[in-house]
């Protein structure tokens, strides 16, 4: 283990099949690990806990806003998800207030809502 910052734990795992933890922001949870197989998180802003997969097969999440958190997944065949509006979760929202996922990958489920306060599949 080895800690970055005074008063908060951080935890980093070189090696591949193990849950590597890495802190970024004092007094904020963050996680990363670089090998394949194996979940990353990482921390993009203090206070707001974000999480990134760039491995296919594996979902990702990023956080673009502070506050607010948002999924996104960069390879084919994975669930992925990306808040564009601050309080506002969705693959792609295209309106504030109302959950829309889009997938831009083939063979996966995506949803889109281009009405406000309306759910649609």
């Amino acid at each position: 283990m080895v800690n970055l910052n005074v008063g908060v734990l951080g935890m980093e795992n070189l090696n591949a099949g193990m849950l590597g933890m890495e802190n970024l922001n004092a007094g904020v949870l963050g996680m990363e690990n670089p090998n394949a197989g194996v979940l990353e998180m990482v921390n993009l802003k203090a206070g707001v806990l974000g999480i990134k997969r760039i491995i296919a097969g594996v979902l990702g999440m990023v956080n673009l806003h502070d506050g607010v958190l948002g999924m996104e997944n960069l390879n084919t065949g994975v669930l992925g998800m990306v808040n564009l509006y601050g309080g506002v979760l969705g693959t792609e929202n295209l309106n504030a207030g109302v959950l829309g996922m889009v997938n831009l990958n083939g063979g996966v489920l995506g949803m889109e809502n281009l009405n406000t306060g309306v759910l649609g599949i």
